[in-house]
This record gives structure tokens, C-alpha cells and sequence, in this order.
């Protein structure tokens, strides 16, 4: 598992928050593109395609980053 410095908890925290906020505002902007142009079950049907693949994507990537530890 990838880790920070025991000094370096805040700056990998604010990362996390990065990450999070810019996903959020990002994943608005696209669903609600895709709503004005397909319809709200088109961006249902998007958001639970990405979600369904979020599980086999975190899985290959910890097998991954494990063996690069």
C-alpha cells in the first residue's frame, strides 16, 4: 500500500480532497451535458456503467500497485 511520510499526512490528505472535488465537478459537468443531450435515463445508464467498473478497476490496480511494493 502506498503510504505518506509520517510528516506528510496533510499534504496527501489535501491531494485526496483534490481528487475528490475535481471528480465531483467534473462528473456534473459531464452528466449534465450528457442529460441535456440524451436524457436523464442515458446518464443513469453512464454513472452506473463507471460505477459498476469502479470495484474490478480498484482491485487491478491495488494487485498492481502491490507488486510494484
Amino acid at each position: 500500500m502506498l503510504q505518506s511520510p509520517p510528516r506528510g499526512g496533510g499534504p496527501a490528505f489535501h491531494s485526496i480532497l483534490a481528487a475528490f472535488d475535481t471528480g465531483i465537478g467534473t462528473g456534473s459537468i459531464a452528466s449534465g451535458w450528457v442529460v441535456h443531450r440524451y436524457g436523464f435515463a442515458a446518464a443513469f445508464a453512464v454513472a452506473a456503467t463507471l460505477a459498476a467498473f469502479a470495484v474490478p478497476f480498484f482491485l487491478f490496480m491495488d494487485r498492481r500497485l502491490r507488486a510494484k511494493a
